[in-house]
């Protein structure tokens, strides 16, 4: 290693902390903290069914609500330590880490890593739960998720020094197009910061950075590849050419829906089902297609407005 990646690894791991605006007072007192009075802490690796979850701010926890939270630990395993305490009796119990013990018990993790500090001395039971409470609304509430910019330079990082897409995908437990997508943006610093402000979606904004074209707030999305305007007729145009490439007869674009709508009654789909994946009331889709669906039920001919 360098001097100079020895000073900067220094100041990584050891950062100044010589901030102006910390009362010189408080200072002092941090800096003169004495390590006997700190407590001794023990780590060591636990199943999960010997900790006793203590009481716990978090009443209403349901395994299947957290999908995301499951599949990281079924991956990766718990990586994260639980806090807890020896009681007077031996017994562990955990201040704080519940959600991921009943993770763990759940999967049948046979290990999950837990830092053991000894229930202190002196202190009653309403004290002690009070404190108890006091950690656990601030391990939950103050925890500082990352920025979708620094989840996006995170998995072009990891590209970067040689992981492949496949174990990017499977260690964030995320799509494979989502990686790419999300590679694509960590690297242009452009991008990333529109992604912070959620100017642009994020595929629209994958597709900027991959061909280096710059953005701003008064452009149209709806372009084509030489950023011209695309007229609203293109969308119908374009279907009439495929719609003959098939062999298809003449209907207007907007006659899909009809045959959509149409179909989905005819094979008994319910209609509150066919209302909701078209985006109307149920009684518009017996009002507007029943007669349609009686007219094919009796093997008459297709209206006008529908392929058949």
């Amino acid at each position: 290693m360098s001097d100079t990646e020895s000073a900067t690894a220094t100041a990584v791991l050891d950062p100044d902390t010589t901030d102006a605006t910390i009362d010189p007072d408080t200072r002092a007192d941090v800096d003169h903290v004495d390590e006997a009075d700190l407590p001794a802490i023990e780590a060591r690796y636990m199943r999960p069914e010997e900790l006793v979850i203590a009481e716990n701010v978090r009443k209403s926890f349901r395994i299947e609500d957290h999908p995301d939270q499951v599949a990281s630990i079924k991956e990766r395993g718990v990586k994260d330590p639980i806090n807890a305490t020896r009681e007077a009796d031996g017994s562990v119990h955990a201040d704080d880490g519940q959600v991921r013990i009943l993770i763990a018990r759940h999967l049948g993790t046979p290990r999950v890593p837990v830092f053991i500090t000894d229930a202190p001395v002196g202190l009653s039971d309403n004290e002690r739960r009070i404190e108890r409470t006091l950690d656990q609304i601030n391990f939950n509430q103050r925890r500082i998720p990352l920025t979708k910019a620094d989840y996006a330079g995170g998995i072009t990082l990891m590209l970067d020094l040689g992981a492949s897409v496949t174990r990017v995908a499977k260690g964030l437990q995320a799509k494979r197009d989502d990686v790419k997508n999300h590679a694509k943006i960590g690297a242009s610093p452009t991008a990333t910061a529109l992604l912070e402000t959620d100017q642009l979606k994020l595929l629209q904004q994958a597709e900027c950075a991959a061909l280096g074209i710059p953005w701003t707030d008064d452009r149209l999305i709806a372009v084509d590849e030489a950023g011209v305007p695309i007229r609203p007729e293109y969308y119908s145009d374009m279907f009439q050419r495929l719609r003959q490439r098939a062999g298809l007869r003449r209907i207007p674009l907007k006659g899909l829906r009809n045959t959509s709508v149409s179909l989905m009654l005819k094979l008994g789909i319910p209609v509150h089902i066919v209302a909701a994946w078209h985006g109307h009331d149920p009684a518009l889709s017996l009002g507007v297609y029943s007669d349609t669906t009686r007219g094919l039920a009796r093997g008459g001919r297709c209206p006008v407005r529908m392929i058949c």
